[in-house]
């Protein structure tokens, strides 16, 4: 994967984006599709290239796993695990030929579905409730064979959602219809339903935002994963703040 592919298909989404209002073929509206896609996901085109080689990284470590479901979660609060969820699925699916799910699993402090312009509910809490069918909660977005999936209703006890097996049924069947489930995550910070979802998962990457998340707690939330039996497949250093130009700091 290059970035230069990355960046073609870039461009393509924003010549290619419907205007506000206009009824897409089939008859029936699909707000993510009608929005500018840099203001749908927030991601500028500098950070293109940062995102096509972490997608690389992730496609090597991943490649001989038969289910690709992988949890993206922050070391601390605000650690920007969204915004990497979203560029690392995004990418894998403009790359690629094969459908990505982008699932809002943070219970706690949702904000996915406000980026992607779609009501919070139903979602994947109502699904494993069984209130609403997996096809009810799907929503398709601005970036070619992307998905979306919102959290859905308040969740009333969040620490114990991704140990029961609704859940889990749910995350075998996505990850056997996906190349990839990409799931937003609460951070880790002293709360069990991150460590439950993770565990129910095929690996962890963990997002450590520079300049502000301790070394210290980023190396004991990676030992904490790897004593509950989870497999971390990286790190992102989120936020990254560059002193020196781009090009020189690639070299040092």
């Amino acid at each position: 994967m290059s970035s230069t592919v990355l960046r073609k298909a870039y461009e393509r989404w924003q010549s290619g984006v419907r205007t506000p209002g206009r009824m897409p073929d089939n008859g029936s509206i699909a707000p993510a599709e009608e929005i500018e896609l840099g203001a749908l996901l927030g991601i500028p085109l500098g950070a293109v290239e940062d995102y096509a080689a972490l997608a690389s990284r992730i496609e090597l470590v991943m490649q001989n796993e038969v289910q690709r479901a992988l949890v993206v979660a922050a070391a601390a609060r605000r650690g920007g695990a969204s915004t990497v969820a979203v560029g690392l699925a995004s990418t894998l699916a403009a790359t690629g030929r094969s459908p990505i799910l982008l699932v809002d699993g943070n219970l706690r402090d949702p904000i996915l579905h406000r980026k992607f312009q779609v009501p919070r509910e139903p979602g994947l809490a109502d699904l494993a409730r069984g209130a609403v069918k997996a096809a009810d909660i799907v929503h398709p977005t601005a970036v070619p064979n992307l998905n979306f999936v919102a959290v859905g209703s308040e969740t009333k006890v969040p620490q114990a959602f991704y140990q029961q097996p609704p859940f889990r049924e749910i995350l075998d069947a996505w990850a056997r219809e996906y190349s990839y489930v990409i799931i937003d995550s609460a951070p880790f910070t002293g709360v069990a339903d991150p460590i439950n979802l993770a565990q129910a998962a095929t690996g962890v990457l963990l997002v450590v935002e520079a300049g502000r998340t301790v070394r210290e707690v980023a190396a004991e939330t990676t030992e904490e994963l790897r004593r509950a039996g989870i497999r971390v497949l990286g790190a992102v250093l989120n936020r990254r703040r560059f002193y020196i130009p781009d090009w020189i700091y690639r070299r040092v």
